[in-house]
């Protein structure tokens, strides 16, 4: 077996790394942070994530640093690096190219030195192109006969990231060269158990993995508008319609339950770049996506104002927000609707606190909020508990405002 690098050992770049060496891979970890490589020889990780400490205590074959030369004998080498929005929601990609820049310096014509680069960060359309040209221009190196670039990005949630990248419903990969897509391939079908493997071009690879994303914001933005609209009405349920609706194939149930608004590091930005995507290209139609976003808004809205009512009408004194992150088993608070709801408290001088079971005091959007964090056995003092992601919550008479059950 190659020997596997992996650039960027952070929520996802770790668990890939992991999952690779499960599978017999010999893995060279990287990381630029001292930190991070610190925290991992220490066996911690600064977010919370099912199975991954298992994982690191027990691993052998995965070696980490934060030395570059120590991933240079790789042939075949796994980028998975931020690339954040930026204010016009386009993604981007200093870091790839930070990287590119160091791998580049180290780079020859020598025989069979031919290396493979594959980029997992998400990216938009047309950058896979502009890292090739990066690459022969710094190097004089021509793709395909001196290296190759593929485009593999992962389709994992937070809170889940190991199960799904060893059972993913799809494999996506994007490339120039059938026997670099042959490698990706062959690296796959020894490390998950999907088949499905999808082939094609890097701009479409590129396309698909943003499209899906807003695709699914725009269901679950869809089952939000059913409770807007059902709310209307005196008998009517949304989550009765919803069921009903997605139980034709043609539709799915997957992500189509009235409740939360999308949230999180993922579904909302990788729509805003959808979005902007459109508007680089001069498309006229941009109501679809600009529709999803705002309707989000528009329930968050709805939401609070739901929520307000209710504790006024009740003159509820004291409030527990359960659950901060944006969603189950993860600490991730990145828009999440638990923190829009105590940012919302704050503003408006209710008392609360917050019971988050995986509370991460590192996380930039948590840390105001650690003088409001209270212990489980706790919630019994507050007068009235919002469970923002259907937590399992201690038995008692406090009543309970369940936002997937609104």
């Amino acid at each position: 077996m190659k020997k596997i690098a992996v650039v960027g050992l952070g929520k996802l770049g770790l668990c890939s790394a992991l999952c690779f060496a499960k599978s017999g891979y010999d893995v060279q970890g990287y990381d630029n942070s001292l930190n991070v490589i610190k925290h991992i020889k220490q066996k911690k990780f600064d977010n919370y994530e099912p199975k991954v400490l298992d994982y690191l205590k027990k691993e052998k074959k995965f070696k980490f640093s934060n030395d570059f030369k120590d991933i240079l004998d790789s042939k075949i080498i796994f980028v998975i690096v931020p690339t954040p929005s930026k204010k016009n929601h386009e993604f981007s990609n200093k870091f790839i190219y930070s990287f590119l820049k160091n791998y580049t310096n180290f780079c020859n014509k020598k025989k069979n030195n031919k290396f493979h680069i594959v980029i997992s960060s998400t990216v938009m359309p047309g950058s896979c192109s502009k890292f090739i040209k990066y690459i022969e221009k710094r190097t004089s190196l021509k793709i395909e006969k001196d290296f190759y670039l593929s485009y593999n990005p992962e389709f994992i949630a937070l809170g889940n990231v190991i199960d799904d990248f060893l059972n993913p419903d799809l494999v996506l990969i994007g490339s120039t060269n059938l026997k670099a897509t042959k490698e990706l391939v062959n690296i796959y079908k020894n490390t998950v158990k999907s088949k499905n493997f999808n082939i094609m071009s890097l701009e479409s690879a590129e396309i698909t993995k943003i499209a899906l994303n807003s695709f699914i914001t725009l269901k679950i933005s869809f089952a939000n508008l059913l409770l807007r609209i059902s709310q209307k009405f005196k008998n009517a349920k949304a989550e009765d319609i919803a069921r009903a609706i997605g139980n034709d194939r043609r539709v799915s149930p997957y992500y189509f339950k009235p409740g939360l608004p999308f949230a999180g590091p993922c579904f909302p930005r990788d729509n805003e770049a959808f979005n902007y995507l459109q508007k680089i290209i001069k498309l006229k139609n941009k109501y679809i996506t600009n529709a999803i976003i705002n309707s989000n808004k528009e329930h968050i809205n709805f939401l609070n104002k739901k929520i307000l009512f209710l504790i006024k009408e009740k003159k509820y004194k004291n409030i527990c927000i359960a659950g901060l992150a944006f969603k189950n088993n993860t600490s991730i608070t990145e828009r999440s609707y638990g923190l829009s709801l105590a940012e919302l408290f704050k503003k408006n001088g209710i008392k609360f606190g917050i019971y988050e079971k995986n509370f991460n005091k590192k996380d930039i959007y948590s840390r105001k909020f650690f003088k409001h964090l209270i212990r489980r056995k706790d919630i019994k003092n507050f007068d009235y508990i919002i469970n923002t992601y259907s937590l399992t919550l201690p038995k008692n008479k406090i009543p309970i405002l369940d936002l997937w059950k609104i």
